[in-house]
């Protein structure tokens, strides 16, 4: 990403690398979700700090959730970024051929 003056420029490149970043932590974190322990003995606590377990599972699988989406809007903005840039690209050729 550089930026020069007003003009922000992110290449497409980055943009890729990003979604596939947010992609790889999705399948990291879900993959936390795969070893799941055994309610802890802890006497009439038991329940309790099952709860909490299941709490904290819950709260991971919403935060793989979380990054697989966040990787797919990336890779839409950067579909999106890339059709507005070639469209643009297209129509000042047009305009300064004619």
């Amino acid at each position: 990403m550089s930026h020069d003056g007003e003009i922000l420029t992110i290449p497409y490149d980055d943009l890729a690398t990003v979604k596939g970043m947010l992609h790889q932590a999705d399948s990291c974190v879900d993959s936390l979700t795969g070893g799941v322990p055994a309610t802890p003995e802890a006497g009439e606590f038991s329940g309790a700090a099952g709860a909490v377990l299941a709490h904290l599972l819950d709260a991971t699988a919403q935060v793989a959730i979380g990054l697989g989406a966040i990787g797919d809007a990336v890779g839409a903005a950067a579909d999106a970024y890339r059709t507005g840039d070639e469209n643009a690209r297209d129509r000042v050729l047009q305009l300064w051929t004619t």
